[in-house]
């Protein structure tokens, strides 16, 4: 009977130890078993800054265009803040589909554009229109608009004045955009669309609070 007891009672671990197993392999985990690594845009009040470069599709630029925007979710998928954006361009004329033509010499201008820009981070609806489960605690997939003023200025001599003013202008445009957190603090993104100074971004995001 001893035998039999210990025979029973192993029985009864092993069957518990498999289900646990089993069920951490196949099994959703729960809210709080989860792991914690694409969950920013879920929960209000979360702050992450995004640093990123774009492939400008101008011409004349002499550095490489940068992008800062800090990011703040104000409601459950859905995240708003400033947009900041950079990049050092000449005064080019294009005299045809081959030739560029650089005006007022060797003047370099300063362009920037300010802005705010808004997100809506998709996956948590598609997983629940498809009823099937997504990785939406490693990828995120979102869409964006935002809307801005760009403006230009040298403080050479020979900068061109017309062109300064022609630089002054309300800006927007829209995009959609694919991140992945491969540390809970630290990731990357790119971002296709409309932006301050070219078509295609892509650079780092990290989660400040």
């Amino acid at each position: 009977m001893r035998y039999l007891a210990l025979l029973i009672g192993w029985m009864a671990f092993a069957t518990g130890l498999q289900a646990q197993v089993l069920g951490g392999t196949h099994a959703a985990p729960s809210e709080k078993e989860q792991p914690k690594k694409m969950i920013a845009y879920r929960q209000p009040g979360a702050v992450t800054l995004h640093f990123s470069n774009y492939i400008s599709h101008l011409h004349g630029v002499v550095s490489m265009p940068i992008n800062l925007q800090p990011e703040v979710t104000v409601c459950k998928n859905f995240t708003v803040g400033p947009i900041f954006s950079y990049l050092q361009k000449k005064n080019t004329e294009e005299i045809s589909e081959t030739v560029t033509r650089i005006n007022d010499g060797n003047v370099t201008y300063q362009h920037f554009t300010v802005g705010l820009k808004g997100s809506y981070h998709l996956l948590p609806l598609v997983q629940k229109a498809v009823r099937k489960p997504m990785l939406v605690d490693y990828v995120d997939v979102y869409v964006s608009a935002w809307g801005g003023y760009g403006f230009a200025f040298s403080h050479k001599s020979a900068a061109s004045d017309l062109y300064m003013q022609a630089n002054r202008t309300l800006r927007g445009g829209a995009s959609i955009g694919v991140r992945s957190m491969v540390l809970p603090r630290f990731g990357f993104f790119a971002e296709g669309g409309y932006g301050s100074f070219g078509y295609l971004s892509f650079g780092l995001t990290t989660r400040i609070r």
